[in-house]
């Protein structure tokens, strides 16, 4: 699926599909969690891997602002066109203007993530693994 999704982008698009793209993305951090753990035989053996891993999930950070403001957009244009309800009963402005805080919020932190990782990703660049394991 990872493979094919570059080809996916432009669509066709469904809210089904792009529910499951999420859980996928949910689901690959957690196999990361596994694969680089210390019990995870294998999975990250080389200053390459971790260099890799951190460059990927860098530029991965650094488009989740885009998506949490097409969905913060996507919530205005509902509210407004009267297609919002709230299970409660109650108006739906207030949880559209709290979400719109929280996707706000998650932004920002996601540029402060995506730079982060960046600056470990350039601290990564030029380690190698020596023969033997001695310094």
């Amino acid at each position: 699926m990872a493979a094919a999704l570059p080809g996916w982008a432009d669509g066709p698009h469904s809210d089904e599909g792009t529910a499951a793209v999420a859980e996928l993305a949910a689901e690959a951090v957690r196999y990361l969690n596994y694969a680089t753990g210390p019990h995870a035989c294998g999975g990250l053996a080389y200053p390459v891997t971790a260099y890799a891993v951190t460059g990927s999930l860098a530029l991965a950070a650094s488009r989740l602002g885009q998506c949490f403001g097409q969905v913060t957009d996507f919530l205005d244009r509902e509210l407004a066109a009267g297609r919002l309800g709230d299970d409660s009963g109650a108006h739906p402005a207030l949880p559209v203007e709290r979400a719109r805080r929280h996707l706000e919020h998650a932004a920002w932190n996601a540029r402060k993530l995506a730079d982060a990782l960046t600056a470990a990703h350039g601290d990564l660049a030029g380690l190698h693994q020596r023969a033997g394991g001695s310094q």
